[in-house]
């Protein structure tokens, strides 16, 4: 069977090869910036080089997909608050928990995001803020993970920290008692479990 293509269609054909491509280029050029950037963070302790890889990175974000895209704020907002630069890295991360909240992506990198954030208003005197992203961030990991999960003790104790260094103690001490507790179930179940397979 032969199928013959007018003038109109055959361009138009082109044009839809054409966006495949630089759409799938485009995608690959920020993946590639965003995890070199990483690389290079992380080992080979060049700030500079791996910023310029990062603004490459969002100067090529227009097609890429919505993971790549949120990797991208998460790790440049992550960059920024390790380097003390807090208001370049608020908005990158409001985004970045925005944007996983609204698109519905699973993330477990989302607990992170709200702890950068909470440090970052919190070294910005914004400490309403900043309150507000420790209990999110405790919520959201009881939602995922349980109630008396060791996640869950630990963003606890953040949180008790983060009160004690703003004078909030009495709240702090809540806090610190309710892991206490959290605790006690953990090593009462692990002593359960542990009797259990003593006497299989």
């Amino acid at each position: 069977m032969t199928i013959f293509l007018t003038k109109s269609s055959f361009f138009s054909l082109l044009i839809l090869v054409f966006c495949s491509i630089t759409a799938s280029a485009q995608e690959t050029s920020c993946e590639i910036f965003t995890w070199e950037a990483i690389r290079i963070d992380n080992f080979e302790n060049d700030p500079s080089k791996a910023e310029a890889l990062f603004v490459a990175a969002r100067n090529t974000s227009a097609g890429c997909s919505e993971r790549t895209y949120q990797n991208l704020l998460q790790s440049l907002g992550a960059f920024y608050v390790r380097r003390q630069r807090f208001y370049e890295a608020v908005p990158l991360l409001e985004e970045a928990v925005g944007f996983t909240k609204e698109k519905g992506l699973k993330d477990f990198g989302l607990p992170k995001d709200l702890l950068n954030l909470a440090l970052a208003y919190q070294n910005l005197g914004i400490l309403g803020r900043a309150e507000e992203c420790h209990k999110e961030r405790i919520e959201f990991m009881e939602k995922r993970f349980g109630c008396e999960s060791r996640g869950v003790v630990g963003a606890l104790r953040e949180y008790a920290d983060f009160l004690r260094e703003v004078n909030l103690d009495a709240e702090a001490e809540e806090v610190e008692l309710r892991v206490k507790e959290i605790i006690k179930k953990q090593e009462k179940k692990e002593a359960q479990t542990d009797e259990v397979e003593a006497q299989n």
